[in-house]
């Protein structure tokens, strides 16, 4: 374990201690998304152009998959669940799951097709995560990018704003208005990827433990 100074088919089950209903379909943030760096005692080094062999290494891997705990915090109230991903290609299933089984969700997506499957047979479907949300929550996020932010990896189609460590690990990105701070790094196949990472915008804090990742 390296640590800092902080230091697109599959399928996952979900379950999610009893919520209330709005704050139990905001844990559907984390099915788009899903930790951190190792920080150099050195500051951080903001770099525009430079990717990593590291980088290239974990862009190249199309199946791979994780599980661990996260929490979501809104200005009323705190969520916390374990969650599984798996993701081959762009094919993706995303499962959040809480004590005993209770309120199962399911999330199982590839481009231009996303299913939303709870554990009492509802089900919910749009042309995209965000699209989705937008319909169950009224909110409008950047989802998608934490196909990407799970990783450790900026997304390529956004500007962003990147500090990197001594090592270039992503310690810190500001991208589509959230800010994600990487609090330490695993080493896993010979590639450094995230296990603790901190995500924040204006309404939510969401923390990120990956317990396990799995390549393909």
């Amino acid at each position: 374990m390296l640590k800092n100074e902080w230091c697109h088919s599959y399928e996952i089950d979900i379950l999610i201690k009893p919520m209330p209903t709005q704050l139990f379909l905001l844990i559907y943030l984390f099915i788009f998304m899903s930790l951190a760096g190792c920080v150099s005692p050195t500051a951080p080094q903001v770099e525009k152009n430079l990717i990593s062999s590291n980088t290239l290494n974990i862009n190249t891997v199309k199946i791979w998959g994780l599980k661990g705990v996260l929490s979501i915090r809104t200005p009323k109230d705190v969520v916390t669940a374990d969650y599984e991903w798996q993701q081959q290609n762009q094919q993706y299933v995303i499962s959040l799951f809480g004590p005993l089984g209770t309120h199962a969700i399911k999330l199982t997506g590839e481009p231009n097709q996303v299913l939303l499957e709870t554990s009492d047979g509802q089900k919910h479907t749009a042309s995209s995560p965000e699209e989705l949300l937008k319909q169950q929550l009224n909110l409008t996020l950047p989802i998608s990018n934490l196909y990407y932010w799970i990783r450790g990896l900026p997304n390529p189609h956004f500007p962003a704003k990147k500090y990197w460590d001594a090592k270039h690990h992503l310690i810190e990105l500001v991208q589509q208005s959230w800010v994600i701070q990487y609090k330490s790094y695993t080493s896993e196949n010979g590639m450094d990827v995230p296990d603790k990472m901190i995500l924040t915008n204006s309404d939510l804090n969401i923390k990120i433990i990956v317990k396990q990742w799995f390549f393909h």
